[in-house]
């Protein structure tokens, strides 16, 4: 059961805190003190409030004079409405763009030229979407209206341009209502950034809220839990905090938000002063606070969705102006702001405090409703796992024109891994996305192993989201503890940030040659030997003298003699060599794309090189030397062999196929990585292995255990 209204983020200790936290004058001091410092603002111009609309009517009444109009979005809040009446004015509504559900300036330019009145505008940022910015403060600034943030929805938001919002505006409110950035159940506070001394100030709030209303805040949250926690039964869908309220209301205790007169008297309570400090402090960069979406035939969604156990109270936003329940009070004029009427109509979100994994089968539902802002049906993004020819000859397509990609997300290494007793399986997206997934059991648990992929397009956040929760909810129907993948993308802090932010956590172990070389081979072959390096040359040289000879096979006899060869390499070197086994797997699903190249002297074998190829790229992926190896440059004479062949065959590069990470000169591979980096070629880091847990607890176990592992074998 997950429960993704608006109020449904207070867990256990952050409702304790709600109970418990208690606050001093100099908490609410040291907030202004905090709020000055991040906004560069004077102290003297913070003010806090009891409310987020008394914050706003307040801006409002400091700038400009009743009778005025003010420009507002019109996918909003009637609360706005009210703060902007209370100050003697009149909203303005400006349709929104359909891309971030907030208006552009090119709205905002027309609309001052068609009612000069307009003498503010508020900048709502819905959902923490920014919004161009730039372009509204110029046209402000034509026009001269006091630009005020609402930072409800947005708290350590970036716009396009960088700044941080709340940086900007003349004045800036932040609004501590349920579901917004700052989640404090009631509250709000004021700053000034552009002040006149020719002006009066804003009211500075002195008194407490009523002892009702102060009561509500306080326990809110507990109710929101009890209701939750009870929900499987029948006492619990009565929801307590909104019985709780009904009472409050039905004595008189309180008023409806938007029935209830504001008073800048009212100020914020010390302990929620406290509370808004510690929660300001931890955010620094903010994601949008809910993903949303258009659909259609909602109202079927929001059953189907509460079915499979996703319990949604209320939708943000289910009329241009809400609640719905004062819509016709808002004096909304529907043929003026036909994009605030769609999205109204089609808008559903989802929260970004649960994860996408956590949210997988929503997003699976919501996808089979999904469209466009044209109001045209998505194809919905439905898992394929059972593939015709064709659909694996596309594959093979999408699979070659992605960089960074190998034979690990090939048909050939599908049939390794059934050969070997794995369980994999072709998942495709779309037309443009797949991967090739395996089931392996392990005495640790049951994982799922995705090698080099998926194969999609990262750019597009979208479909990266659609198809983890795929793979993820894969995993779980299979009884995997977690998902283990290793995307085809570069090692860059933007891409780890990508992949971590779904949210995954690094593993404790790479993944299939993630620092390896890549040596050019468009270059011709004095420029090959011309970027070894001198002693590397020299040895390619020398073998040339000692008359080694090269030789390829992918016969049973060479896989034998290899196989051989490599248990005693792996006894002299300690590591474990493939199972006789998996190189005959290798061997019968990659066909004559295998071959096994043998280096020898004088009829004496010395080095081995098993290579895969796949359309442009050559893989060294095994090796084995005898002991002669030691003494002749045999392994020098097979790599130069296998370079100047696979540039016959047309291919562009040579993948050497794995190195010590840089810097760690203790890893086991750090003695490979000195012979195959005199060779010249790029070092390439693919971005490090990711997990996603399933089963918790049991994968906590296995990190254990995995991490122990892997200081012991020095990797």
């Amino acid at each position: 059961m997950k429960f993704i209204a608006h109020a449904s983020q207070f867990g256990l200790k952050k409702t304790l805190r709600q109970l418990f936290t208690f606050g001093f004058k100099r908490d609410s001091e040291k907030l202004k003190a905090y709020i000055a410092d991040r906004y560069q603002v004077e102290a003297e111009n913070v003010a806090l409030y009891g409310s987020g609309r008394t914050a706003l009517s307040e801006a409002l009444k400091y700038f400009i004079k009743p009778g005025d109009k003010v420009a507002i979005t019109a996918l909003t809040c009637f609360a706005v409405v009210e703060a902007v009446r209370s100050a003697g004015c009149e909203p303005v509504y400006l349709d929104v763009n359909l891309q971030n559900l907030h208006f552009d300036a090119k709205i905002l330019e027309k609309a001052c030229t068609k009612n000069p009145e307009i003498k503010a505008v508020i900048v709502q940022n819905n959902l923490a979407y920014p919004c161009d910015m730039v372009n509204i403060e110029s046209v402000a600034k034509k026009y001269n209206l006091a630009l005020i943030e609402d930072l409800a929805h947005c708290v350590g938001m970036d716009y396009p341009d960088g700044r941080e919002a709340g940086t900007v505006g003349d004045a800036v409110i932040m609004s501590f209502g349920k579901g917004k950035s700052l989640d404090l159940i009631s509250g709000g506070l004021l700053f000034l950034r552009k002040t006149d001394k020719r002006k009066k100030s804003f009211t500075i709030p002195t008194d407490l809220p009523s002892l009702a209303d102060r009561f509500r805040t306080r326990t809110y949250p507990l109710f929101g839990a009890i209701t939750r926690g009870l929900f499987h039964l029948q006492l619990g869908r009565l929801n307590f905090g909104r019985l709780f309220t009904a009472f409050l209301l039905k004595t008189h205790q309180i008023q409806k938000s938007a029935d209830a007169r504001l008073d800048s008297s009212i100020r914020l309570t010390h302990w929620q002063a406290k509370l808004a400090l510690s929660d300001l402090k931890k955010i620094k960069h903010r994601a949008p606070l809910r993903r949303f979406y258009f659909v259609e035939n909602r109202e079927e969604l929001l059953e189907k969705l509460t079915a499979a156990g996703f319990i949604m109270d209320d939708i943000w936003y289910s009329s241009p102006v809400s609640p719905e329940r004062y819509y016709t009070r808002a004096n909304f004029n529907e043929k003026a702001c036909p994009n605030a009427v769609f999205a109204a109509k089609h808008l559903i979100n989802l929260p970004n405090w649960l994860n996408i994994f956590e949210l997988a089968d929503a997003r699976h539902l919501i996808n089979q409703y999904e469209i466009n802002s044209q109001g045209e049906k998505i194809a919905s993004f439905t898992t394929k796992k059972s593939l015709s020819e064709t659909e694996v000859e596309h594959i093979d397509t999408l699979r070659h024109a992605a960089s960074h990609t190998n034979f690990l997300q090939s048909k050939q290494w599908y049939e390794v891994n059934k050969s070997i007793g794995h369980k994999p399986i072709f998942l495709m997206f779309s037309e443009k996305s797949y991967c090739l997934a395996i089931i392996k059991d392990a005495k640790r648990g049951r994982f799922l192993e995705i090698p080099c992929g998926p194969i999609l397009d990262y750019t597009n956040r979208n479909e990266l989201e659609l198809a983890m929760a795929e793979i993820y909810r894969y995993a779980k129907q299979n009884n995997c503890v977690f998902v283990r993948f290793r995307p085809n993308l570069e090692e860059t802090p933007e891409n780890r940030a990508l992949i971590e932010s779904l949210p995954s956590l690094s593993a404790s172990y790479f993944l299939h040659a993630e620092n390896t070389i890549f040596v050019d081979l468009i270059q011709s072959e004095e420029d090959l030997l011309k970027n070894m390096r001198r002693q590397t040359r020299y040895e390619v040289r020398r073998s040339e003298k000692l008359k080694f000879k090269v030789k390829k096979s992918n016969t049973p006899e060479i896989l034998r003699e290899f196989h051989q060869i490599q248990a005693e390499t792996a006894k002299r070197q300690g590591f474990i060599p493939p199972r006789r086994k998996d190189l005959n797997a290798y061997a019968k699903a990659f066909g004559s794309d295998l071959q096994i190249y043998r280096a020898t002297l004088d009829g004496k074998p010395v080095a081995y090189g098993l290579v895969l190829t796949d359309a442009l790229e050559g893989d060294y992926f095994e090796a084995a030397s005898t002991e002669l190896n030691y003494k002749f440059p045999g392994a020098y004479a097979l790599q130069w062999y296998v370079m100047r062949d696979l540039k016959k065959q047309g291919k562009l590069r040579y993948n050497l196929w794995g190195i010590a990470p840089a810097g760690q000169k203790n890893h086991k591979f750090a003695g490979v990585t000195t012979f195959k980096t005199g060779f010249g070629g790029e070092k390439f880091d693919y971005l490090h292995a990711h997990d996603l847990p399933v089963k918790k607890l049991h994968y906590g176990l296995i990190r254990l255990v995995e991490d122990a592992r892997r200081k012991k074998r020095h990797l």
